[in-house]
């Protein structure tokens, strides 16, 4: 989970291992409306066998991850 200005990127798994690959899947959310809304939800590709060591935004705000 990480934080930019309004936003909150939630990465979390969504199925089983499928051949050494994880199922992942991130949502961006928008925290500064009353309700929280879904801004995004899509797959969180990652290496094969891999896991996540790094996400976070830049200064521009896109999402990045690093996996190892």
């Amino acid at each position: 989970m990480v934080g930019y200005e309004n936003l909150l990127a939630v990465v979390s798994h969504y199925g089983p291992p499928i051949k050494g690959f994880q199922s992942l899947r991130v949502k961006i959310i928008d925290m500064s409306s009353p309700v929280m809304q879904i801004v995004k939800e899509t797959e969180c590709p990652l290496c094969k066998d891999a896991i996540i060591q790094w996400i976070g935004f830049s200064e521009e705000g896109q999402l990045y991850t690093m996996d190892e």
